[in-house]
């Protein structure tokens, strides 16, 4: 009887565990996609701010080679 109870118990824990289980899951690939953002966003930053450095040393040679000629 004991045993039967038990089995029972199990396959009415069973929805919860599952349950859980993708609760898990979906919190963990959560986590994960805001870290790869995070990274892209970073990259994304640093792209932008090498972008701007290289704008202001054209602007610089154009300046320098304006000044050869005139």
């Amino acid at each position: 009887m004991r045993m039967r109870a038990r089995k029972a118990l199990w396959w009415q824990m069973f929805p919860l565990l599952a349950g859980l289980t993708v609760l898990a899951l979906i919190i963990g690939a959560r986590a994960w996609l805001i870290e790869v953002q995070r990274a892209d966003q970073e990259a994304l930053f640093a792209q932008g701010r090498f972008e701007s450095t290289l704008t202001e040393v054209l602007l610089v040679l154009q300046d320098a080679e304006t000044g050869q000629r005139g």
